[in-house]
């Protein structure tokens, strides 16, 4: 089988997507100021995991957003394109970031990085890779080492340490380290 490189050699797994589509999705002003952003490279990093693209966008905020979109497998229950959409910007919802994001599927599917899911990496590492993942990300994040009893516990096994740790924290932080 043959290593997947990028996006677009995954884009036939899911419902196809069009300009037409996102603009019914969103209203005139974000789906505008969304292909202008789309136009001016506006998102860094594009990446597909699973079904879940994901990008972020330098906007009016001094940290950048966060956008994701999970797209929907051919031939499944629904021939809707998308199962669900998130960003982190202010206005949130189908916003400018989201139709960008979507532009950058529809017409530039090999910009995207293919990961596999986090679940699958961590499921890979040995319970030492685990700890040290945990030990950096600490040094990283200090804020986690307080919360870590809620994810450590006593005499977790580490099937128990990626669940919790999954459940508590987004993926963007884990996958700078793996």
């Amino acid at each position: 089988m043959a290593k997947v490189q990028n996006g677009a050699d995954l884009k036939g797994q899911f419902e196809p997507l069009s300009e037409d589509a996102i603009q019914a999705l969103t209203d005139g002003a974000s789906f505008r100021k969304g292909y202008q952003s789309y136009l001016h490279h506006a998102l860094a990093e594009p990446t597909l995991s699973e079904s879940v693209l994901r990008a972020w966008c330098h906007g009016s905020q001094r940290s950048p957003y966060r956008v994701e979109a999970t797209l929907c497998p051919t031939g499944g229950e629904s021939a809707r394109p998308l199962a669900d959409t998130f960003c982190r910007c202010p206005r949130g919802g189908f916003c400018k970031h989201v139709v960008a994001l979507l532009l950058i599927w529809l017409h530039e599917p090999e910009s995207f990085v293919v990961r596999s899911g986090l679940m699958g990496r961590l499921s890979m590492k040995s319970h030492e890779e685990l700890t040290s993942l945990l030990e950096q990300l600490m040094q990283r994040q200090p804020d986690i080492a307080e919360q870590s009893h809620l994810i450590l516990g006593t005499g977790s096994t580490s099937h128990v340490i990626k669940s919790q740790f999954s459940k508590l924290y987004p993926v963007d932080a884990l996958y700078k380290l793996l």
